[in-house]
């Protein structure tokens, strides 16, 4: 037999996305000929793998000159302890097994048809709780019909491999049929580059369901290189394939499925045991899975797995469920460190699409996530981090994204992430609280917390829900750059705030935060196109903010700064807004530079000033506004280099702490005016918060 395994390289390839949508990965089959030489298969080889679903529990081809035709226990038994290796045996007929299964302990041994519809099945009434047991290397089963619905002894399988003395290394089983009873339809154990492919798998209705249909293993021998492929599987109670302790593992063209009737289970469950083989550098790519109320993918502790090209659907008119994808560390045990998913397309339950924990170097990109129809799902993508293990440097890019009623994107924990070039867009009739939302982590109880620092979004397109369109929590030195916000009923378009944490160093820029419907908040307009909060130094350039807007952008609890080259329209109150309240004593806007902007049709006025202290305005062109700039009583010491004749200042404020006024200074064109403000004070109507923002 020529069974060719994925090489090193092809497997990089898969990882970086460079071998096309809809080209097949798993290893080249082939079940004529005994012997297994795995070539290595590199990007050129991937057009020419196959077969895909077509083929998939088709008409088996059975050998025409096999070295032995057997159609009795007897003789099979005979057959299998005295063939010498190398040896094809051909069954004819079914075989009903009497006194256990068909032991094979002897190498190169290739078990098939002598024509199709040939096989095992268990004689009612008899012990047998087996139909074949291999433990020996480099056998073959195929073009079989195996038939064990009988069989519900714990720990058995219609089909065992597992080494015991010999390591049962290289064993295949393609093209059979195979029927479970309430034990799986196959089981490995310390079977490694054991290949599975091109069967059918169905756990018998009248049985009972197993727990899995397919479940590997290492043992004292690791089952590495296990290959599971192109098989049709109806799932078991908990899963259609479990895999633990497996490195290397490829699962990949399946198609998984729970039976008619039946809700639970999980598609695919691949872990690393504490203390056991750690399952690294698995890939699952190319399935077609349909999942219940559960998850579809569920992987533990899998270093550098890759989940891509796959198509999961969570079953229709199934009530509740969880996360389609689920990635996590194994606690005390292995990281799941650098996981890819990657151009799968998902369409959610109730859950996440995709919701990762722990798991530091994830990239999730390329993706299509949707709720299904008729489900509300709560996040498309969902990364987060415990005192533990950090999410650091996860990578969210290039992702198409139909938003559930929480997020599209919610990413807790994870520092230095990289959220770039996503499409985000509400399901019909659904608004997400929150499209993007970044925060730092707090454990519950212990307050112990994980920073989510150096985090960057950019050149995102984001079609915004009912909260904000970007919501940043605790995330210093945050990079928000490019991205386009679109909106018609939303709370605040770009939100960054301290919420106990700092948002020092923050950047805003370059962004286009666009609103056809007036802003939402119920907190007297403290909201606005833009609102930064809570750090020093946070700058503000560049952007583009348009539409009625409570406040294009909104300023409040920052130290230094810059707000600057900005072009601002249509505001319902201010073009800028400076503090709301005192949020620390009775300052709230300290040395902010707010030079070069560009605002107009500002309802109440292009500049509004309270709460601040020796801030510099500068450059700004304020014409096309009710007022220029509007300073508040509770603000002093400011100065205004520009066009005074547009100016209204009541600046009071005692900013040096000696008791004393210090004047506002506006230098320029004269005709300073003095006056109450035009429109309500800002933040005068607050009646409560707006969900957890301020």
């Amino acid at each position: 037999m020529n069974c060719r395994l994925p090489s090193p390289r092809l497997r990089e390839v898969i990882r970086q996305g460079r071998v096309a949508n809809g080209l097949v990965l798993s290893a080249l089959l082939c079940v004529a000929a005994t012997g297994c030489a795995r070539d290595a298969v590199g990007p050129s080889d991937a057009a020419a793998l196959g077969p895909a679903f077509s083929t998939l529990a088709g008409t088996p081809t059975c050998p025409t000159s096999p070295d032995f035709v057997v159609s009795t226990e007897t003789d099979l038994r005979s057959a299998v302890l005295t063939a010498p290796p190398g040896s094809t045996i051909a069954i004819s007929g079914m075989i009903a097994l009497s006194t256990g299964p068909i032991l094979i302990q002897r190498s190169d041994l290739h078990l098939t048809c002598a024509a199709p519809g040939a096989g095992l099945e268990v004689l009612p009434g008899s012990p047998t709780q087996r139909l074949i047991r291999i433990e020996f290397p480099r056998v073959s089963v195929t073009g079989l019909r195996l038939d064990g619905h009988l069989i519900t002894l714990e720990n058995s399988s219609t089909v065992v491999a597992r080494s015991v003395g010999q390591i049962a290394e290289d064993v295949t089983l393609a093209d059979n049929d195979i029927t479970c009873g309430t034990r799986p339809c196959v089981t490995l154990n310390g079977t490694p580059r054991a290949m599975i492919a091109r069967n059918r798998m169905v756990p018998a209705a009248e049985s009972g369901r197993p727990p899995y249909t397919f479940y590997a293993q290492s043992g004292s021998t690791v089952a590495e290189d296990v290959t599971l492929t192109d098989n049709d599987m109806t799932c078991g109670a908990y899963a259609c394939a479990y895999l633990t302790g497996t490195p290397r593992a490829m699962i990949a063209r399946n198609r998984m499925a729970p039976a008619v009737g039946v809700t639970t289970g999980a598609a695919v469950i691949v872990e690393s045991p504490v203390g056991g083989a750690t399952a690294e550098d698995v890939i699952l790519a190319d399935n077609i899975m349909t999942c219940g109320a559960s998850n579809c993918v569920w992987l533990t502790g899998t270093p550098r797995a890759v989940i891509a090209r796959n198509q999961m659907t969570h079953m229709e008119g199934v009530a509740g469920g969880g996360s389609m994808v689920v990635v996590k560390s194994v606690v005390n045990g292995a990281t799941a460190d650098s996981v890819t998913l990657a151009d799968n397309t998902i369409a959610c339950g109730p859950m996440s699409c995709a919701y990762f924990n722990e798991t530091p170097h994830a990239m999730i990109v390329r993706n299509r996530m949707a709720p299904q129809d008729g489900d509300d799902a709560y996040s498309m993508v969902s990364v987060g981090s415990t005192e533990r293990i950090t999410s650091e440097d996860v990578t969210v890019s290039d992702n198409d994204l139909t938003c559930g009623n929480s997020s599209c994107i919610s990413l807790n924990g994870t520092p230095r992430a990289v959220i770039v070039r996503n499409r985000m867009t509400p399901s019909t009739g659904i608004a997400p609280t929150n499209t993007l939302i970044v925060q730092r982590y707090v454990e519950t109880g212990t307050g112990r917390e994980v920073g989510a620092e150096d985090v960057t979004a950019s050149d995102n397109d984001i079609t915004c829900g009912s909260g904000s369109c970007v919501f940043f929590i605790g995330t210093p030195r945050a990079v928000i750059v490019r991205n386009r916000l679109a909106a018609s009923s939303t709370i605040s378009g770009i939100h960054v705030q301290g919420s106990g944490g700092v948002t020092d160093g923050t950047r805003v820029e370059q962004n286009t935060v666009t609103t056809t419907g007036a802003s939402t908040s119920n907190a007297g307009g403290l909201f606005g196109g833009i609102r930064v909060r809570d750090g020093k130094e946070i700058v503000v350039t560049d952007n583009i903010v348009t539409g009625p807007w409570a406040n294009s952008i909104f300023v409040t609890a920052v130290l230094g700064g810059e707000v600057a080259r900005n072009n601002l329209r249509g505001a319902y109150q201010y073009g800028i807004a400076l503090a709301i309240s005192p949020t620390s004593g009775p300052l709230s806007v300290d040395g902010l530079v707010v030079r070069n902007n560009r605002i107009t049709d500002a309802i109440l006025a292009g500049i509004g000033v309270r709460y601040t202290c020796r801030s510099m305005f500068v450059g700004n062109n304020l014409t096309g506004n009710a007022r220029g700039a509007e300073f508040f009583p509770e603000s002093g010491a400011n100065t205004l280099l520009g066009n005074g004749t547009i100016v209204f200042d009541n600046g009071a404020m005692d900013c040096s702490g000696d008791g004393n006024p210090d004047p506002n200074m506006i230098s320029g064109a004269k005709r300073v005016q003095k006056g109450p403000p035009i429109g309500p004070v800002i933040g005068s109507a607050v009646s409560g918060a707006v969900s957890d923002m301020r």
